[in-house]
């Protein structure tokens, strides 16, 4: 004051003054007034702070995971603010957790104790799982008879049950039902899914048939499910002289 003076001094161009002309720091600019021997001024100092640099990390996560995004760079007393998304558990957060089911990207605003502003990007990438597929369902007799699950993609692991190994390899021991699980890591992601198969293992079935039986060379053909009094039935005869199930 009074008013109709003009202003000088770096990063003026009166009356304005442009911080990014002036640039950082303490900037003394002087208010002219008057002429000759009215001629008068005064002078103010003008701090120019800087811009933060705001940054946050980046994340690779698998779908149905969570990344910690953290904010830096607003300094002691500073504040962050994320752009409000459904799939982040705050806004007006330094570290906010997020959980996208599809990458997303993420802008967060940082500001100084003395009020400047800057913006980030935090982008969290997801990765799928794999597809997985144990098999169909399986019904074993408790015989010690290997038998081999194969999942896909190959490359996972078995388990379940102490009687399959780790490759898949079953071998029966006793009467169970299991469900086998078939684990599979995607070794480019490290994302990993699973599926499970059911293994039932049943009492094997033990034949009966009559241990001996006599006939002449000349007779006719017979039956031998019917001779030898076979159980249960369904079975097949082999042997010499055997076209199933005829002797």
């Amino acid at each position: 004051t009074p008013a109709g003076g003009t202003w000088s001094g770096t990063g003026v161009t009166n009356p304005t003054f442009t911080p990014s002309v002036a640039g950082v720091g303490t900037h003394t600019v002087t208010y002219t007034i008057g002429a000759g021997t009215c001629l008068a001024s005064v002078t103010s100092a003008i701090t120019v702070n800087p811009q933060p640099t705001i940054s946050s990390n980046n994340a690779t996560i698998c779908v149905g995971q969570s990344a910690t995004l953290d904010a830096t760079g607003a300094g002691v007393g500073g504040t962050y603010n994320w752009t409000a998304s459904p799939t982040l558990s705050c806004t007006a957060c330094q570290s906010a957790i997020a959980t996208p089911i599809t990458t997303t990207s993420y802008t967060v605003s940082g500001t100084t104790a003395f009020g400047c502003v800057n913006n980030a990007t935090a982008t969290v990438t997801v990765n799928p799982l794999p597809v997985v597929n144990a098999g169909a369902d399986v019904t074993l007799c408790d015989q010690p008879i290997t038998y081999t699950f194969v999942g896909t993609p190959a490359g996972g692991t078995w388990s379940g049950s102490p009687n399959i190994t780790s490759t898949g390899i079953f071998t029966p021991n006793g009467t169970e039902t299991s469900n086998l699980q078939y684990l599979y890591t995607n070794p480019s992601t490290g994302c990993q899914n699973t599926d499970t198969t059911v293994v039932t293992v049943s009492p094997a079935v033990q034949p009966t048939a009559t241990a001996t039986y006599s006939i002449c060379v000349n007779n006719a053909a017979v039956n031998l499910n019917t001779e030898l009094s076979s159980t249960p039935a369904g079975g097949t005869w082999s042997g010499t002289g055997v076209t199933n199930p005829t002797f």
